[in-house]
């Protein structure tokens, strides 16, 4: 079965090699490894370029469009059936493509299925832990699934037919949670998700990015849910605000916290123990 890599890349000359090595090391051997470089401005291109393997093909932007943009630009260049989803910042393990082209190939609803799997969570180079804790379930709502249990389906661990991801695309309108904008696009279009117990990429924690500031980080978070407020229940909606809105609302708006608090606990989001350390906080 054919499979394209597709890696995107800004401003990453220090790891993208890394990736690129994790995808043509698999024991189920790619057709091709594109890389996307989103208009990077430092060394990436030529870290890319370094990689002496006729599979490593190179699409260059002329402007930066975000990861989801980028995304779709590698998925618009592939050639194979199904493409494989790697930010260049994380690794996949060697065996990470044969057991979830083995998953596809087994599924009855193969050709709108996205496989991911669990993923090792890694920082400054050390494993520190195995995330989500819980897989969904088969048929879970994929929202609740993310938001009211606190799941995770990441790019870095996703293998789905490239006829289905190009028709779908990721929001390129939006910068921020694009892992979930796509899951969700999928989800409104009929796909179903199955996650493998086993993790199969490493999830790197690299120091030096830059991230947002808070304040812009709020307002794009906010814009996001509106755009995708429809596909979501109300308890995930709270859900959403609470897991990615509560430590900034502590800082800038602490009644706002409170009431945010409140909600998530009314909504039976958070538990007890977490109810008590989230009043903790309040009091603190």
């Amino acid at each position: 079965m054919s499979v394209s890599a597709v890696i995107t890349a800004y401003r990453r000359a220090d790891v993208v090699r890394y990736a690129i090595a994790s995808a043509l090391a698999q024991d189920h051997p790619v057709l091709e490894v594109i890389v996307v470089d989103d208009a990077s401005g430092d060394d990436t291109v030529d870290a890319v370029l370094s990689v002496r393997d006729p599979r490593v093909r190179l699409v260059r932007l002329p402007e930066n469009v975000g990861p989801s943009g980028a995304m779709n630009a590698g998925i618009a260049a592939a050639r194979g059936r199904l493409v494989a989803l790697l930010d260049s910042d994380d690794r996949w393990l060697p065996h990470k493509l044969s057991r979830q082209v083995a998953a596809w190939q087994a599924h009855p609803l193969r050709d709108r299925l996205l496989v991911a799997s669990r993923v090792l969570d890694v920082a400054d180079g050390q494993v520190v832990g195995v995330r989500p804790q819980a897989i969904i379930a088969a048929g879970e709502d994929v929202a609740d699934y993310l938001f009211v249990r606190d799941g995770l389906l990441q790019t870095s661990t996703m293998l789905l037919p490239r006829a289905l991801a190009s028709r779908i695309g990721f929001d390129a309108a939006t910068r921020r949670h694009s892992d979930p904008g796509f899951v969700l696009r999928l989800a409104s279009a009929g796909a179903c998700f199955l996650q493998l117990e086993e993790p199969l990429t490493c999830w790197c924690d690299v120091r030096g990015v830059a991230r947002v500031s808070e304040a812009a980080s709020l307002d794009q978070s906010l814009a996001w849910l509106r755009r995708y407020a429809r596909w979501m229940s109300p308890r995930a909606r709270v859900a959403f605000r609470y897991r990615n809105h509560i430590r900034i609302l502590r800082r800038r708006a602490p009644l706002a916290a409170v009431w945010l608090t409140l909600r998530a606990a009314l909504a039976g989001v958070l538990g007890r123990r977490e109810v008590a350390r989230a009043w903790r906080r309040v009091r603190g």
